[in-house]
């Protein structure tokens, strides 16, 4: 069973999820994709951001993700790539969509 870090990154509780699923440890999951387990843990709390995307699909080889569960993996490595003013003007335009949305509004 995975222990959560309340530090965790959306990312880093997917992968997380992802090696207690697959039965492995961080450490082993380091091991797996030839990094040390400083550098996950640095990955999963945000305090590094993700390689990428060839890198990612290793991890997601590592770990036997596959479909949308990959899709979604890439993306969330791709937004923590993203600048957070970016990622702060996106969370409000799908808030705005969102709104419009419940209110009958196509966007």
């Amino acid at each position: 069973m995975v222990s959560y870090n309340p530090h965790d990154t959306p990312l880093g509780h997917f992968l997380a999820d992802h090696w207690a699923n697959a039965g492995l440890t961080l450490r082993d999951f380091a091991k797996r994709i030839r990094r040390s387990p400083a550098y996950v843990s640095l990955i999963r709390t945000g305090k590094r951001q993700p390689p990428a995307d060839h890198y990612v699909h290793m991890w997601a080889d590592a770990l036997g993700i596959e479909g949308s569960d990959r899709e979604y993996l890439l993306d969330l490595a791709a937004l923590e790539r993203t600048p957070e003013r970016i990622r702060l003007k996106y969370q409000r335009l799908a808030h705005l969509a969102a709104t419009a949305a419940t209110c009958g509004v196509n966007l």
